[in-house]
């Protein structure tokens, strides 16, 4: 994904740097319970459409995501899951 973004933006990829940091993460990972790394292509094409120039972009979508979980979560708690299944089925369809 690094090389097909390097290509669209203009600039050059480091495959040794790339691998490096993947390396480095999961090495760091194994020690803590969390996710490997991976890639989130339509993420990362939504930040590129939107403008963004930095990674800053991605604090500034979870904080968003955050107060979303933290202030409507608890609103949202007694909606049965059939609701939120159908409208999602809804959206997707458009």
């Amino acid at each position: 994904m690094a090389k097909m973004l390097g290509k669209k933006m203009n600039y050059h990829v480091d495959d040794s740097q790339e691998l490096y940091a993947i390396g480095l993460t999961s090495i760091l990972g194994g020690f803590f319970p969390v996710y490997p790394v991976s890639t989130a292509l339509g993420r990362t094409m939504v930040n590129v459409k939107s403008g963004s120039k930095t990674q800053l972009s991605t604090v500034f979508s979870c904080a968003l995501l955050l107060a979303i979980i933290l202030w409507l979560g608890p609103l949202l708690r007694d909606l049965p899951k059939v609701i939120f299944l159908l409208e999602s089925i809804r959206i997707s369809m458009k």
